[in-house]
């Protein structure tokens, strides 16, 4: 039930954008067989589930030689070669820009949203290609706001489509007596407050390290859009594991969400509430 409820909330997050974006590297390892280049390069790929339109734009550098062509080929898992799918132009010479687009068919789209484009950058050095990535889209998790650090963490696995991540809830400062009960909330938006300042909302009696606690999800509604827990908290630096199942749904792959812990106190001895940080989860593909 709560995968249902998390796919049809965060699914209507990325149907209302039809956009899905994947950021990626570039590099002479991903190249088959790799090459012995000192390239690099990022890339970022936009693609419109719905028509099939796509966009890339991208930079490269350390070349062993100037570009001369790009493309996006596929179908192709990572390790092995496809053929052309949409030519792409290159500026510049062992350092410059890759840029372009096209239409895919939807069985194209299809092969994108499974990981089986890639983006390839040749050059007059390698002409099967000096770097290349993968597009698809690592899945992220990044730490932000105020609160005790490390107050709620990615225990295992990653926010990644067909997965289980788990949270690691935790009061690392021990203000609240072990037994205590651990929650998280899930977004679609961090806490006003947080977007336009840089910190959240003060909520007195919500602090872990002081009277005040900082909100960074967003709660008014139809947010939080998942509450996890509860889950007993075993005392400091004994994160309670709180599970996030990701639907195998992709669409839902560059969507951002965010979240944050709480560990409620029953027993007394202590905040009866404590707030952790945020976490700002990409799904990845």
């Amino acid at each position: 039930m709560r995968k249902l409820l998390f796919a049809s909330a965060v699914v209507a997050l990325a149907a209302a954008a039809s956009a899905q974006t994947f950021t990626f590297d570039l590099e002479p390892s991903q190249e088959v067989p790799p090459v012995p280049s000192a390239g690099s390069g990022t890339c970022i790929v936009t693609l419109d589930i719905g028509t099939g339109a796509v966009s890339v734009s991208g930079s490269y550098s350390g070349l062993s030689g100037g570009a001369t062509a790009a493309h996006i080929h596929g179908p192709a898992p990572i390790g092995t070669s496809g053929g052309i799918v949409i030519g792409l132009s290159v500026t510049g010479g062992t350092s410059g820009s890759v840029s372009g687009g096209g239409t895919l068919s939807p069985a194209q789209v299809g092969d994108m949203l499974a990981g089986l484009h890639y983006v390839n950058v040749h050059s007059s050095a390698f002409g099967g290609g000096e770097v290349r990535g993968q597009v698809i889209q690592p899945a992220i998790a990044t730490a932000y706001g105020g609160n005790p650090v490390g107050s709620l963490t990615v225990a295992s696995g990653a926010p990644q489509v067909g997965t289980v991540m788990a949270f690691g809830v935790d009061n690392p400062l021990g203000t609240q007596p072990a037994g205590s009960l651990a929650f998280v909330g899930v977004s679609t938006a961090p806490d006003a407050t947080f977007a336009a300042t840089g910190t959240g909302f003060g909520i007195p009696g919500w602090g872990m390290s002081g009277p005040t606690g900082e909100l960074l999800i967003a709660v008014g509604g139809p947010n939080p859009v998942l509450q996890l827990g509860p889950t007993p908290w075993a005392g400091a630096g004994s994160p309670a594991a709180v599970n996030l199942p990701v639907p195998s749904i992709p669409s839902l792959i560059g969507v951002d969400v965010f979240s944050q812990g709480v560990i409620v106190n029953l027993a007394g001895g202590g905040p009866a509430f404590g707030l952790t940080n945020g976490l700002q989860l990409t799904i990845g593909s």
